[in-house]
């Protein structure tokens, strides 16, 4: 049986671990280096990787995978306070300074950030289950937007794809290529038009054209609140 539970101190070379692998680095000479840094910031209570924000799956009372999730208001806030300890590792990894990252997540989103199955409980329901409880989360704040990114060929995107996420567009973080998914909340849409999903639509998937609305394919993810809220049914979703 998964249970999932909110990661604690004891967690953090789990959690360390998990992050390194969730960026499939390979560069095994800073393996060391890596994983001691990152047990550093995830110690710390305040910081983006902080196992505060971590969620751990158990089977049968055994680690099992791991996901680091945030509510995207707060996410360069706490992103930027591991900007000492990462700073060196990450432009050494990637070739790219971190002031030249784009954000990932933003005020709205609740973003998944690094999620990790251990490879003896792969293809096991781990990672789904880690997913339905970052869309607990988000429901239970309010919040109608769960995100991510993913690599393009990381197998992982055929399992988000397959829970009902939905391409958004491509990113870059760092010098890497993301795909960076969306999935709408599983809400009762007459109560979502009017709250924060309709206004979260209209503020970022559409824009003026001749002074009409139209939807921006490119951001759209394809929730059909902005059909729902338009009292003029003038809209339709690409």
């Amino acid at each position: 049986m998964i249970k999932i539970r909110k990661a604690r101190i004891e967690d953090v070379a789990y959690i360390a671990e998990g992050i390194y692998h969730a960026f499939l680095l390979e560069d095994k000479a800073l393996y060391d280096r890596w994983i001691r840094t990152l047990k550093e910031v995830c110690e710390q209570e305040d910081t983006h990787y902080s196992y505060r924000n971590t969620w751990i799956a158990e089977v049968d009372g055994e680690r099992a995978g791991m996901m680091i999730a945030v509510d995207g208001e707060h996410y360069r806030e706490q992103r930027d306070k591991m900007y000492p300890q990462l700073k060196g590792l990450f432009d050494v990894a990637f070739g790219k300074g971190w002031d030249e990252m784009e954000d990932e997540a933003k005020a709205g989103e609740f973003y998944i950030d690094s999620l990790a199955v251990s490879l003896p409980y792969r293809n096991q329901g781990v990672g789904t289950a880690l997913i339905e409880k970052a869309k607990e989360m988000a429901s239970e704040l309010g919040i109608v937007v769960v995100t991510l990114a993913v690599e393009p060929e990381n197998r992982a995107k055929k399992l988000y794809l397959r829970l009902g996420f939905g391409y958004k567009r491509r990113i870059e973080i760092f010098n890497e290529e993301y795909d960076r998914l969306s999935k709408i909340g599983d809400y009762d849409m007459d109560a979502l038009v009017g709250k924060d999903g309709a206004e979260y639509a209209f503020e970022n998937y559409l824009h003026g054209v001749d002074g009409k609305a139209k939807v921006d394919a490119t951001q759209c993810v394809g929730c059909g609140v902005c059909e729902q809220k338009c009292a003029f049914d003038a809209i339709t979703a690409p």
